[in-house]
């Protein structure tokens, strides 16, 4: 086989312990798995971590029925708009109401059974969430009206990293406009769950509250983890270029001096690696070997001047064993890791 790529599921699970050990003890771990777990497949990872997370997160609900069909019990999370409440209702799963309109909805829904609710708030994302004090103690007003109707949670999203001077700004920001929604909801529903951290804020004391949710960082996609995704691909040709080639579509790159160019069976229709031509290392025999040029569709082109033997061996594209880290692929691209992770196609 040319492509060779999983989950280390040990490397997984102990990344959320690192994540729990730069927490209080009280703090809560979600681990957010939509997306199919950011491709590294919902099912197989919710039930290798289950026992050591509190609750799942997704963002669709054919998302949570397919982990409570496939035997978690573990509360879940739904970040997105609820199309079917009945639904929700049946498989147990918490939704999110973020407008005064999804508070009728899930008012009139509660009267076909128990409902979970936790209340999203706009603090600066401007993606979902009511944007005043005034609407969540109108919403909680309401709710009281509706026995089925259990407000449980708080929460918001942060725009930004708290990685930068920059990004601490904004995370500071938006912290300052979630603190009277926390005071309102302490005072009226005392025991509900309130959050915002996610892997970016993971470790900032002021934005941990009763629960951290992360996605990217439990396989390797922020500092401080361990890369849980190993993808390798063999090196299935071997081209001898002189001084003035160019390689690949394009002609992106341009050889220097006489080089070997090992060509690699794996690029963006195959992984979706359309980001790391002409910018990133791989590895042979744990060596460095830079990409030469644009990936090109199901191959990419390696340096492997310094590779005795080439043909046939594996190249490690992401892996910590190799020392090829998701960090390190971000931070050479300026992209994200969540970004990193879903272009992978486990």
């Amino acid at each position: 086989m040319d492509l060779q790529c999983g989950v280390n599921l040990k490397t997984v699970i102990q990344n959320i312990k690192t994540a729990k050990s730069r927490m209080p003890k009280s703090t809560r771990f979600c681990a957010v798995v939509k997306a199919n777990a950011y491709g590294m497949g919902d099912i197989k990872v919710s039930h290798a971590i289950a026992d050591h997370v509190y609750m799942f997160a997704v963002a669709r609900i054919a998302e949570a029925v397919r982990l409570r069909e496939s035997g978690i019990t573990k509360p879940i999370l739904l970040f997105g708009i609820c199309e079917d409440y009945k639904t929700a209702i049946a498989h147990n799963i918490t939704v999110t109401c973020g407008s005064m309109k999804e508070m009728y909805a899930v008012a009139g829904a509660s009267a076909l059974g128990k409902l979970n609710v936790h209340i999203k708030v706009n603090t600066g994302m401007n993606r979902f969430g009511i944007c005043t004090p005034w609407h969540l103690r109108n919403m909680l007003a309401y709710s009281q009206k509706f026995k089925n109707l259990n407000i449980c949670g708080l929460y918001t999203h942060f725009s930004h990293e708290y990685t930068s001077q920059a990004g601490q700004v904004e995370v500071d920001k938006q912290l300052k406009r979630f603190a009277p929604y926390r005071a309102i909801m302490r005072r009226t529903c005392p025991h509900a769950l309130v959050h915002a951290a996610c892997s970016g804020t993971a470790h900032y004391r002021l934005a941990q509250f009763d629960m951290v949710r992360i996605g990217k960082a439990m396989y390797g996609g922020f500092e401080g983890y361990k890369t849980a995704v190993t993808i390798a691909a063999k090196i299935i040709a071997v081209q001898h270029l002189t001084k003035g080639q160019h390689v690949g579509y394009g002609g992106k790159f341009t050889a220097t001096e006489n080089m070997t160019a090992g060509i690699v069976s794996c690029g963006y229709a195959v992984a979706g690696f359309l980001l790391l031509g002409n910018k990133y290392e791989i590895y042979v025999d744990k060596k460095p070997c830079k990409i030469l040029g644009a990936v090109c569709m199901d191959t990419m082109a390696i340096d492997i001047s310094d590779i005795q033997n080439p043909q046939g061996k594996m190249a490690i594209i992401s892996g910590d064993s190799a020392g090829s880290r998701i960090t390190d692929f971000i931070n050479q691209n300026g992209t994200s890791g969540a970004t990193y992770l879903c272009t992978l196609g486990i």
